[in-house]
């Protein structure tokens, strides 16, 4: 795999955040959100980098997979 395609997926993390139910405050799910070292909050340009190729986007799933 290419070393910059490489780099870019090893910076991509997930955190959980829990959802709570209104009424009572109990975690009822989590949902994902993507993150990486470099960029805070969700990183929309390394993303959209990354999905406008079918093959950098497939090693990232198969990455996170």
């Amino acid at each position: 795999m290419n070393t910059i395609i490489t780099d870019a997926i090893k910076n991509f993390y997930f955190v959980g955040q829990p959802i709570r139910h209104l009424k009572n405050e109990q975690i009822i799910e989590f949902e994902l959100l993507l993150r990486n070292n470099i960029v805070s909050g969700f990183p929309k340009d390394e993303y959209a980098w990354m999905t406008k190729s079918e093959t950098i986007h497939a090693k990232f799933l198969k990455h996170i997979v």
